[in-house]
């Protein structure tokens, strides 16, 4: 709460003081969409800017990205993915405006101190023919291959905020690597909303019995995925089966045989036409 006033206030003097520097105006953010041929592979790049400096024609100036830390004592360079950021902004902000590339500023405040450090960003054509444009197109490359991004981030806490955390093993899933599509095993923390999405992007899909459970609405009108047992051939009902993990074969429990339910192997499903 206290940084959030700091960044309305603090932030706002420190906008306006660059923009009546360089006899320009202040604006909220600009949207950017453009797209890049590679190889004959289409890179997108989409997004919102932080604050900007514009002229009085609203055309950027001086694009800003804006990045919190812990402190910002030690800090004597700006981090390569955040140059990055700043300059897929600069490329979609130039063709947009049909304008030469602009510098742009990157401003790290301290979550604790409320000081900040600015550093001035430079378009570097080979930075992003060299950095900028292979990670986009490493990025697009498993994305239509449908396999994961690489999980090679640059600090270990960003993988707390990549969607794909539950599927490489990052997160509280007991999975390595599911694939890029369909639900993680032994994962039910599934957001209603998304679980309804995805069964209307894949009517032929069916729900994880652990799923079905939870939201009972959508498993009315869906297959679901029973549990059956290798060894005596028992299958469980998906309502019986409340884990997210692999129950045990109750008629092999008897005979003192402990042995998991098993899912059957789910086809790859695509979106119907």
């Amino acid at each position: 709460m206290v940084w959030n006033r700091f960044r309305r206030a603090d932030r706002t003097a420190i906008y306006t003081r660059s923009a009546s520097e360089v006899g320009g105006y202040v604006r909220k953010h600009d949207w950017i969409d453009y797209s890049t041929e590679v190889d004959n592979t289409e890179l997108r790049f989409k997004g919102r800017t932080d604050p900007l400096i514009v002229d009085s024609d609203s055309v950027p100036i001086v694009p800003i990205e804006v990045k919190t830390r812990k402190s910002v004592e030690s800090l004597d360079s700006p981090s390569p993915k955040h140059r990055a950021q700043l300059h897929a902004y600069i490329v979609g902000l130039s063709r947009k405006y049909e304008i030469k590339p602009p510098d742009g500023v990157i401003l790290y405040g301290s979550r604790e101190t409320f000081d900040v450090k600015t550093f001035h960003i430079e378009y570097s054509e080979q930075f992003w023919d060299e950095v900028v444009v292979p990670w986009a197109a490493t990025q697009t490359t498993s994305l239509l291959d449908e396999n994961l991004p690489p999980a090679d981030p640059e600090q270990e806490w960003e993988c707390g905020y990549c969607s794909y955390r539950e599927r490489c093993g990052k997160g509280k899933s007991p999975v390595k690597d599911s694939g890029a599509h369909g639900f993680v095993p032994g994962y039910t923390e599934y957001p209603h909303e998304n679980v309804e999405e995805y069964l209307r992007l894949f009517p032929s899909a069916a729900i994880p019995s652990a799923i079905a459970s939870k939201f009972p609405d959508l498993a009315s009108d869906h297959s679901i995925q029973e549990w059956s047992c290798d060894r005596c051939g028992y299958c469980a009902e998906w309502d019986a089966v409340k884990s997210a993990g692999e129950p045990l074969c109750p008629e092999c429990a008897e005979d003192d045989i402990l042995i998991s339910l098993s899912r059957p192997e789910m086809p790859t499903v695509v979106p119907d036409e």
